[in-house]
């Protein structure tokens, strides 16, 4: 027999054990361990709770003749690697990047735009030093250049923080990569520039709180991004994000995977500490050689294993608090394109992503309201109006605005988020709108919400964080693991994480499907 490899490169002269392989969760990363698994010829069963899959991935009618991206929206993050293996350029999907890529609307009418092809950097609507305009330019410039020296690590296997840093000090950043888990966002920042601005429009952007240590990676992890070519750019998927997820559902399908949407799974089957299948809310049963958990590790554990049989590190670990703060998202079907003053006043075109942001002190104060569990007055808010570029997302001469809210708090004064109050985020973020749009209320033809009890409740992430952990320092790298499991094992034998909870995290890469699946794959991988 000739020397075969199977799409990892692992050798496949050897006749396989075909496995039969259980995964819980069709979001982005199950949909893509499940094309890998079934294209190494296991069978593949995917149990998903909702109607449909994708996750939070995924396009929406939520209003008559519109396209939403309901949760996830923006591209960039999406392994290469996992795109070429699978075959998805074959889809026709069309990414695109704005221009301006950003804009961040100040305090006092200051901004700054961030063109997309510019060479000249940022355009300032304030007034800075010549030395921090350098300093502004070289900290993008660090950061984009680390972004891009660590991405390909995140399809690797044992990757360590250490050994990131090592990559970055390699660049030439030794400040950067000392600090870059052990220093917060916000206090680097002295050592490029001093202006109150400049440092609250970076902290406006960041995914945690920007005074705690473990942000200075997150800035990193963001700037690892890569849309047509341009480094450390998110930009679009044009009809949606949701192609994308549609697509790898095909690819899943066509390489054998079976999907069972529809169906809630209710524990998993443990016998003498080994996985050996799962049970349904309909009290069925299926057994499996594998099971894989594509749900947060909080839910995996806490709500899907009997606590009895989970080591006491795990136990003590799932009643460990950990960041309360979230993000949450409001949706607006507008009748035209809205009126955004400060835009207008510098012959802005709308296009991109928009930050209406306090000022360093103010976005202090909200992420300890939200640390408090209390919702912002005046939260950072990113704006997109992705219908200024793509119109196949609403109906003719009709607009989408998505409304992305930063430093959320998971719980609303204590109390789980739902549609009963989610009309409290919906005028808290019309009340600051109303502040730069005029007359917004005239072109508002309904309204969707998604708040972290959302995520809880409609996509069964306990944890309440798109990112199903926290991208903090506790959870970054090595230790984006509960205790006694490996990057994606578990200590019940055969059961494997391959969600955004296991490294490298957030955000839609499908490298935690990936790096899952080349796991199991290796490890059944055996002469029979």
């Amino acid at each position: 027999m000739g020397r075969r490899v199977n799409i990892f490169g692992l050798d496949t002269s050897y006749q396989f054990s075909l496995m039969r392989i259980g995964i819980i969760g069709a979001g982005h990363n199950g949909l893509v361990c499940a094309a890998y698994l079934a294209s190494d010829r296991h069978e593949v069963t995917v149990f998903e709770k909702n109607e449909r899959t994708g996750g939070l991935c995924i396009n929406e009618e939520l209003f008559p003749g519109y396209r939403v991206p309901t949760v996830a929206g923006y591209y960039g993050m999406f392994s290469e690697t996992v795109f070429q293996d699978l075959g998805l350029a074959r889809f026709g999907l069309s990414t695109y990047v704005t221009d301006p890529v950003d804009t961040t609307i100040l305090p006092d009418g200051h901004y700054i735009v961030s063109p997309r092809d510019d060479e000249d950097g940022a355009i300032f609507g304030l007034t800075a030093s010549d030395e921090d305009r350098e300093g502004w330019e070289r900290f993008w410039n660090e950061i984009s250049r680390s972004g891009v020296a660590i991405r390909p690590y995140f399809t690797r296997t044992g990757v360590t923080q250490y050994e990131l840093q090592k990559v970055i000090e390699q660049e030439g950043f030794k400040l950067l990569s000392e600090r870059l888990f052990d220093g917060s966002l916000l206090d680097i920042l002295n050592e490029y520039f001093e202006n109150p601005l400049l440092k609250a429009a970076v902290c406006a952007g960041s995914i945690e709180v920007p005074m705690r240590r473990g942000t200075i990676f997150g800035q990193v992890y963001q700037a690892s991004a890569k849309t047509d070519g341009r480094d450390g750019v998110a930009g679009f998927l044009r009809g949606g994000l949701g192609l994308l997820t549609e697509a790898l559902h095909q690819v899943a399908v066509e390489r054998g995977a079976r999907f069972l949407t529809g169906h809630t799974v209710k524990r998993i089957i443990v016998e003498n500490q080994v996985a050996t299948g799962v049970e349904l809310e309909d009290g069925s049963s299926h057994e499996f050689d594998a099971i894989i958990s594509n749900v947060d590790p909080r839910g995996t554990f806490g709500r899907l294993i009997d606590e009895r049989l989970l080591p006491m590190g795990i136990r003590t670990h799932l009643k460990t608090p950990i960041s309360p703060i979230s993000s949450g998202k409001v949706h607006l079907a507008l009748s035209g394109k809205p009126i955004i003053r400060s835009l207008d006043e510098i012959g802005h075109n709308y296009s991109g992503r928009i930050t209406i942001t306090p000022g360093i002190e103010g976005i202090i104060k909200n992420c300890e309201e939200a640390v408090d569990g209390r919702l912002p007055d005046h939260p950072v808010m990113t704006i997109s109006i992705p219908t200024v570029d793509d119109n196949s997302l609403a109906p003719e001469g009709r607009h989408l605005m998505t409304v992305d809210v930063h430093h959320m708090p998971v719980t609303n004064s204590g109390e789980a988020w739902g549609d009963a109050n989610s009309n409290v985020l919906v005028e808290k973020v019309l009340a600051n709108l109303r502040d730069h749009c005029p007359g917004l209320d005239s072109f508002i033809d309904n309204i969707a919400v998604i708040t972290p009890g959302h995520l809880q409740g409609r996509f069964g992430i306990a944890s309440g964080h798109g990112s199903h952990l926290p991208m903090t320092v506790e959870f970054l790298v090595e230790k984006r693991r509960f205790p006694y499991c490996g990057q994606h094992t578990t200590p019940i034998s055969k059961l494997y994480m391959c969600g955004a909870g296991t490294f490298p995290g957030s955000g839609v890469s499908g490298a935690p499907g990936y790096n899952c699946a080349r796991t199991v794959s290796s490890i059944f991988n055996t002469r029979v």
